[in-house]
């Protein structure tokens, strides 16, 4: 009789898991928050021993932004950039769409189609600072590099776009400053490709996102223009070049996720 108040307790934890995996949402935050915490384990932030705290959807009134803040390592980015380096992301994206049951970066419709806001941490092991020249200058592509390698490989070819798209157009540069820090801001027009597209094999990427519903006429990964903000600053002292960015279909996105996160974001040093 004792081990009956057991059993039933352990039926309604797996009735209550079941229950949680049959929705796209629900699994997404199940799945993404033990990936996360996973991941930020072993990320440079971590290592290096200082934190950031931006804000995510919950901030808000508005359906905007997924409630996690996700952090994923990104191992193979040395690589790609043929620097000694290693990269941490720090992001989130469109919320879910309840009617549609999945992120609204799929949405052609929505403010926040192919949108994504975060940081990037990037720890260098030579004598520079990965994305600035030796005179303390701005290297546009390296950082731009960051953004495609982003974009291209770790999205789209995770939806199984097989050839993804990527160029860019600069539209100026400025200095903000957030939180204490300086950072030298770069604003480009992004052509890209949207992650829209018919579900013919299944990708792990849905289990983040969900599966595209196919209620819009638009061919798969469609070119699409976007808008991209990158914030970098220098953190010499641990060989850290620190960037905040964001990328929206529109400029007032842009602006409002600005005001409403970017600035709002710490930086905490140990």
């Amino acid at each position: 009789m004792k081990k009956r108040p057991i059993v039933i307790i352990l039926l309604a934890f797996l009735s209550l898991f079941s229950l949680i995996l049959i929705f796209p949402f629900s699994r997404s935050l199940l799945i993404m928050s033990v990936y996360s915490a996973a991941e930020r384990r072993d990320s440079v932030l971590k290592k290096e021993g200082f934190s950031l705290d931006l804000p995510g959807g919950l901030s808000t009134p508005e359906k905007d932004w997924y409630p996690l803040i996700i952090t994923f390592n990104a191992d193979h980015f040395g690589a790609y950039a043929d620097r000694p380096v290693d990269l941490t992301i720090l992001y989130t994206f469109g919320a879910f769409d309840p009617a549609l049951g999945c992120s609204s970066f799929y949405n052609p419709a929505s403010n926040y189609h192919g949108a994504f806001y975060g940081a990037y941490a990037i720890k260098s092991y030579d004598d520079t600072l990965y994305g600035y020249h030796n005179d303390g200058t701005l290297d546009v592509e390296a950082m731009a590099k960051v953004f495609q390698y982003d974009m291209n490989i770790l999205v789209l070819q995770s939806l199984g776009c097989d050839d993804p798209f990527f160029d860019y157009t600069l539209l100026g540069t400025a200095k903000k400053t957030i939180d204490g820090y300086v950072f030298d801001v770069i604003d480009a027009e992004v052509v890209t490709q949207s992650p829209l597209h018919t579900v013919s094999t299944f990708h792990p990427a849905y289990y983040q996102y969900g599966r595209p519903k196919r209620l819009f006429t638009q061919k798969d990964f469609k070119k699409l223009t976007v808008y991209g903000r990158i914030y970098a600053s220098e953190l010499s002292e641990k060989g850290i070049t620190l960037c905040f960015y964001m990328i929206a279909p529109d400029r007032n996105t842009l602006e409002t996720c600005e005001r409403g996160m970017i600035e709002k974001a710490k930086i905490c040093l140990d």
